[in-house]
């Protein structure tokens, strides 16, 4: 692949349109939008036959147009021409012989029709509001079912799914015209791989598929052709495995990390059960992490790679509302997705001490369902905070609820509520939340724009409203937070991903396949100086074709703490895979705390990072006085022993130095 060829398309990957998440969905728009030659797509694996009716939903709520946003996979083989020919949709044929029901009950969006045959149900047919035909249930003498027809959104037969002993055994899917595109068949040895034949619009099987991953990447070579450079990332960790398999040819995979849904690094790895992850995490062009703090600590634990990213949230300007109202005297604004009675308990036990202390205090929530509704009602009244508290609907994204409010509160922690906040604090409304994630840490900056309060503690959450809502500065406040929070603004996000795509189309020249190393100690003694001088030959195992050269050094890990020291030292390449690493530990400059600390030594290269426990052959390391204190090298195995230092605690009393210096040369000379 040429690396000056710059990304011409950008795919956002998501396992179904319901999981496509606010961020993903944002930053397609968003890009979509600004980039003129750059094609930016959201990419839906699964079946889905309300797919086209779930995007104009969607776009009654963002404003947008989204239909040529999205693909779904069924959607791009299936030829949606509507037939020349007058056949009649299945709305409007009915079964003879059969005594038929309208039946309403349970369905909200629509209605149902009852099919009977000397009693015994043989058809059930299901209308959406629009009484456009959606199901029908064929039933045999057994009262099973023996298929399902599903039909689009304009009536037309889209899949069957034909039943042999209570299991959906195959499943066609047809073109408009009523012929077939797709067959689905159950594998009886395992339901998770089925088998698929694919067909032209001359009805020619052209392909066969005997997994469901081999049919996605048929697709995805399909969409993305030999001619683009594309960028294709997933954001749900349960989403990653459709971009790993993925080839490296023309392609820059990328996987986003929202900590706002406990999505951590670890938290991946764990899903994935991967044998070595230090392996897996070089697989990817980019991670991504939406704040600095993060992608730290991911290095730290992690080991240091050029394919871990920061790009901040993004946030789009339509949100900000800068209209000028007078806010309302000590009021406070809450919003609820997905909240539960809990979450709800704590903020009125919180309201009820603020109003104790602030008796006009006013409590502003939004988007209470209706069980959770009348829960807050028993409770408010039970409180006596009847004419503190205000219940509405779910507000829209695009409605500034904040403006008119001193202060935010948020006890609700959802997809949305980095947003919310933001929202909040553009519009000159301090936030007091619970310290949920690195995200809420990024945006509240404690004491300054508002307060980060410890989770669930009602006490601390009334103490910091009222804290602010009597601060006299609360004007100054409000200011602060409306004039610092540009960092997540649509123009700073475009910088950062203009840096983030020319950084990943420079790396892509220089990466490597690193899949282990071996490491050969040449020397690892003590000098005289009391250092440890460490000698090792590196032998890097898999593909490397990169010019640049790797750095190795050796790191010391506090067991209890996960505290680190790092020693570097000097790698030189001697081969095409070997490398000669020298280094000095020094422990008096280290002055390592009273603990048990692990040895490794690690080798980072561009995108790969590989760390090794350091074995000796044998024990020959003697302990050493450092500091005042007792360092003992431990020795966790027989034969090939891997290596650990015991550091004990401060010695301040002369005579037990000199008693244990004593020692330590009487083993010194054995």
């Amino acid at each position: 692949m040429s690396m000056n060829k710059m990304i011409n398309q950008c795919l956002f990957i998501s396992s179904t349109l319901d999981k496509v998440m606010g961020a993903q969905l944002n930053r397609a728009i968003l890009l979509n939008k600004r980039s003129g030659d750059i094609s930016t797509k959201i990419i839906i694996k699964e079946y889905d036959r309300d797919f086209y009716k779930k995007i104009k939903n969607l776009e009654i709520v963002t404003g947008e147009s989204l239909t040529n946003i999205f693909i779904n996979m069924y959607d791009f083989f299936r030829n949606s021409e509507v037939p020349d020919t007058n056949l009649p949709k299945p709305v409007e044929w009915e079964h003879d012989n059969l005594d038929w029901f309208e039946n309403a009950e349970n369905m909200s969006n629509g209605y149902s029709k009852l099919g009977f045959k000397k009693g015994i149900l043989k058809i059930k047919k299901i209308y959406d509001e629009r009484n456009i035909l959606k199901s029908i249930y064929f039933y045999n003498c057994k009262r099973q079912i023996d298929n399902i027809d599903e039909f689009d959104d304009e009536g037309f037969l889209y899949r069957r799914s034909i039943f042999v002993n209570n299991k959906v055994t195959f499943e066609h899917f047809f073109n408009r015209d009523g012929s077939l595109f797709l067959i689905k068949k159950r594998n009886f040895k395992d339901d998770s791989i089925p088998k698929f034949q694919l067909f032209d619009n001359e009805k020619h099987r052209i392909h066969e598929f005997y997994t469901t991953d081999k049919l996605w990447l048929y697709f995805l070579e399909q969409l993305i052709g030999e001619t683009f450079s594309t960028f294709i990332a997933a954001d749900r960790i349960t989403d990653f495995h459709l971009v790993e398999k993925l080839p490296d040819d023309n392609l820059y995979k990328s996987y986003f990390i929202h900590d706002f849904e406990n999505y951590s690094l670890e938290k991946f790895i764990k899903y994935l059960k991967v044998k070595s992850q230090y392996e897996y995490l070089s697989n990817p062009d980019a991670i991504v992490f939406s704040t600095h703090e993060e992608m730290k600590e991911n290095l730290d634990k992690y080991g240091q790679r050029n394919n871990m990213f920061f790009l901040p949230m993004l946030v789009p300007d339509k949100v900000v509302n800068t209209t000028l109202n007078k806010r309302e005297s000590n009021s406070i604004v809450a919003t609820f997705h997905n909240g539960n009675i809990v979450e709800a308990e704590i903020l009125l036990r919180a309201l009820r001490i603020v109003a104790d202390k602030i008796p006009d205090v006013k409590l502003k929530i939004y988007g209470l369902n209706d069980e959770l509704r009348d829960l807050v009602d028993e409770l408010t009244l039970k409180l006596s905070l009847i004419g503190n508290v205000d219940i509405f609907k779910e507000h829209n994204i695009q409605e500034n609820i904040y403006s008119l409010s001193e202060c935010a509160v948020f006890v609700n922690h959802a997809e949305n509520s980095e947003l919310e906040m933001i929202n909040s604090l553009q519009s000159g409304c301090p936030v007091i939340s619970f310290d949920y994630n690195f995200e809420t840490n990024d945006i509240v900056e404690h004491g300054k724009n508002g307060y980060i309060v410890k989770n669930s503690s009602v006490n601390d959450l009334a103490e910091k409203v009222v804290l602010l809502l009597q601060n006299p500065n609360l004007q100054k406040i409000s200011n602060y937070a409306k004039d610092n929070i540009d960092r997540y603004t649509e123009l700073r996000y475009f910088e950062k991903w203009d840096e983030f795509l020319k950084t990943l189309m420079a790396n892509k020249a220089t990466r490597v396949k690193l899949k282990d190393i071996e490491l050969h100690l040449q020397n690892f003694r003590w000098e005289k100086t009391r250092k440890i001088k460490a000698e090792v030959l590196l032998t890097a195992i898999g593909d490397m074709f990169s010019n640049t050269s790797p750095q190795a050094y050796i790191k010391l890990i506090k067991r209890k703490t996960g505290e680190a020291k790092q020693i570097i030292g000097d790698t030189k390449k001697v081969k095409e895979d070997k490398f000669q690493f020298n280094a000095l530990i020094d422990f008096e400059h280290l002055d390592l705390t009273k603990g048990l600390w692990d040895i490794q030594l690690c080798f980072s290269w561009e995108n790969s990072f590989i760390a090794k426990n350091i074995k000796l052959t044998n024990e020959t390391l003697t302990p050493r006085l450092i500091n005042n204190r007792l360092i003992t090298p431990i020795f966790s195995e027989n034969g090939n022993v891997k290596l650990h230092f015991k550091v004990g605690k401060y010695i301040v009393d002369q005579e037990e130095l000199i008693g244990i210096e004593n020692k330590i040369k009487t083993i010194t000379r054995k």
